[in-house]
């Protein structure tokens, strides 16, 4: 009985770590998307995210957030490449870009 409660309890500390999960939410806003990274639920500050837009990778603030300007003229999709906590993330988004 005593191995198998000690089974179960190291099946469960083993496991927690594989139900940890890293979320990436885009919304699209005005020439750009706002990207919010988190880990378990906590904000992920300094997490690397690159569109197929723009060269350059952007880092998420304290709250996990961070806007990506589009670099595009016309609406398109964007994807969103994110990596934080040796994990890459990628989502996919259409950005409308209003004309005056």
């Amino acid at each position: 009985m005593m191995k198998a409660m000690t089974l179960a309890a190291v099946l469960t500390i083993t496991a927690t770590p594989a139900l940890a999960s890293l979320n990436v939410d885009v919304t699209p806003a005005q020439q750009g998307a706002w990207v919010e990274v988190d880990y378990n639920g906590e904000p992920v500050s300094g997490a690397a995210v690159k569109s197929s837009s723009l060269n350059e990778s952007l880092l998420t603030s304290e709250s996990g957030r961070v806007f990506i300007p589009t670099a595009n003229n016309a609406s398109s999709s964007i994807t969103y490449t994110v990596n934080a906590k040796n994990t890459q993330v990628e989502e996919t988004r259409f950005i409308a870009i209003n004309r005056d």
